[in-house]
């Protein structure tokens, strides 16, 4: 559908799964094999971070969400579906864009404005950079997690 309303954009598809190659039969039936691209994670997502403008975890259960708060730091534009921890993360609009859950038609449009509006993506990777590094930080996970131990026993 991006590719369609005439945004120039390329997807990579990072990590190996059951359905890799229904993946790649839709890929070759719908004519995009210059426009979408699967590699296997064997290297970091941090090495792969570099390649993109804009990063999307479009999961329908997710826990932490680790390899948004990579992209985060990494200062990239995210898109993340509003379900488990990717939640907490990004306040919509602010440091990324929260869509439903299973919905292809929020993600396109999301997609398509980030790819549009360069001020748009830059303002929120900026945003996210700078959030990804004030809240998490280890040093600072680690602090904070001492406190609270020390609030629990009394010291």
């Amino acid at each position: 559908e991006v590719v369609d309303s005439g945004c120039n954009v390329q997807l990579v598809m990072v990590g190996e799964g059951p359905e890799e190659n229904n993946l790649k039969d839709q890929i070759r039936d719908l004519d995009l094999e210059d426009k979408v691209f699967i590699t296997p994670g064997e290297v970091s997502l941090e090495q792969y971070m570099t390649l993109f403008d804009i990063f999307c975890l479009p999961s329908i259960h997710e826990g932490l969400g680790l390899s948004l708060m990579e992209a985060m730091a990494a200062g990239r534009a995210c898109i993340a579906t509003n379900v488990g921890g990717l939640a907490e993360l990004i306040t919509d609009e602010q440091d990324g864009i929260l869509i439903p859950v299973a919905d292809s038609q929020a993600l396109a449009v999301a997609v398509k404005r980030l790819a549009e509006d360069f001020p748009l993506r830059e303002r929120l990777a900026n945003v996210a950079r700078k959030k990804a590094f004030n809240k998490f930080a280890i040093e600072d996970n680690i602090e904070r997690m001492i406190e609270m131990y020390k609030g629990v026993v009394g010291t």
